[in-house]
């Protein structure tokens, strides 16, 4: 196997996270079966390797499948003795406790991004032979998007950044570097937004507690959109800085990361009924009703008092018996009688209500395709956002090399 340029990236992300350990494993077999032919024909390596495993916790696992446990063998293999060979690991992740155990204690060389669970802390202090339980403490206050590099390829440790895209970008239009354009296309694409973060509330203060709340919040909806490694930062007191690599539907993404996620379920005269406080978190989920159209379950905390509200709702006379239901509703904006007279509603749907519902569980109907739906539940069971989020920048790197956008 040969490689022209200095790095060489494998993009994997539409290999099921099942196949990446035979994927990986296979490349790994290949160059370590010819770095051990040339030590025994030349006494040395030729060349090194310095293999980084992005995400490795969705490969490099404890396993007890037989075919996994088979193809686990070379990183053992690499991790115990591949600095034989010129060959050397490098593991990125933010969930060391799924690591293999062998792997994990063997392995000299880390990128570790901000982890905060106590089991993966204990995992890493245990199997981790070049960290200590200062650089523990670090890790947890990382700022989301850096990495702690550590082990013997890093003289020291050091926290790192990953430069953005766009200042890439700018540099290579600036020395018109085509080339280099196209081949940030193909290894990145995607494209990165700068919000500007304001209080829900009038007089509310925006601390540093209500963004980093802010930056978690976001990171929840980017699971939905499944980026790999996305990149957020907090910049000065009140923006915050989004990178993700490798997004088509760019207004999707947009449209998730900064829908406020308020749900409310209101009566025709604006009257709230019913909020996100009363589902049970986590529970949102695409579904199909018994015509096959896409719709969204909620699971309720209290079904009595969805019982109350439906029963209050069907006595009165039609038109009046709806409950709406609305995602963001803007208190002196907003209303239902103003939303009828339009021919695109921003309510999300309005159900006719006839007769008491004593149920669990709450379904929202209407004109969603399949994806609509879940991305919806996703939105619900990511949380409402602390804050508001305004757009004040933007770059894409997509397939129009560099496309830049100012607001």
């Amino acid at each position: 196997m040969k490689f022209e340029k200095g790095f060489t990236i494998f993009k994997c992300s539409n290999i099921e996270d099942s196949d990446l350990i035979f994927f990986t494993s296979y490349i790994l077999r290949l160059i370590y079966k010819e770095q051990k032919d040339l030590r025994q024909i030349i006494g040395k390596p030729v060349q090194l390797f310095h293999f980084v495993f992005d995400e490795a916790h969705k490969y490099i696992i404890e396993n007890k499948d037989q075919q996994n446990i088979i193809s686990l063998k070379i990183f053992e293999k690499i991790a115990k003795e591949g600095r034989k060979f010129g060959i050397f690991m490098i593991l990125a992740s933010q969930r060391p406790s799924e690591l293999s155990k062998t792997v994990l204690s063997q392995c000299n060389n880390f990128i570790l991004h901000r982890i905060r669970n106590n089991v993966d802390i204990d995992q890493m202090r245990r199997s981790i032979p070049y960290i200590t339980d200062s650089q523990l403490i670090r890790i947890a206050y990382l700022k989301t998007g850096s990495a702690l590099f550590v082990g013997e390829a890093f003289s020291i440790p050091m926290d790192h950044q990953p430069t953005l895209i766009g200042e890439i970008a700018a540099q290579l239009s600036q020395n018109n570097d085509v080339e280099g354009l196209k081949e940030l296309q193909d290894m990145q694409g995607g494209f990165e937004v700068l919000y500007e973060v304001q209080p829900l509330e009038d007089g509310e203060e925006i601390t540093q507690d209500i963004l980093a709340d802010t930056t978690d919040a976001l990171m929840s909806r980017i699971n939905v959109l499944g980026v790999s490694e996305p990149v957020i930062t907090i910049e000065g007191d009140n923006r915050v800085r989004v990178q993700l690599a490798g997004v088509e539907d760019q207004a999707t993404a947009r449209e998730l990361l900064s829908t406020e996620a308020n749900l409310t379920f209101r009566n025709v005269e604006d009257e709230v009924m019913l909020t996100g406080n009363d589902l049970k978190q986590g529970e949102a989920a695409a579904n199909f009703d018994e015509n096959g159209q896409p719709i969204v379950i909620l699971e309720l905390n209290d079904s009595g008092k969805f019982a109350e509200i439906t029963s209050e709702i069907s006595q009165m006379p039609p038109p009046s018996n709806v409950l709406v239901i609305w995602l963001d509703f803007e208190e002196g904006v907003d209303s239902y009688a103003a939303e009828m007279a339009k021919p695109n509603q921003k309510f999300v749907s309005a159900p006719s209500v006839s007769q008491r519902f004593n149920s669990p569980s709450v379904e929202i109907s209407g004109a969603f395709t399949v994806e609509e739906t879940q991305n919806l539940a996703g939105i619900l069971n990511a949380g409402a956002l602390p804050v508001s989020l305004t757009e004040i920048y933007s770059t894409s790197v997509g397939n129009r090399l560099v496309e830049w956008k100012r607001i």
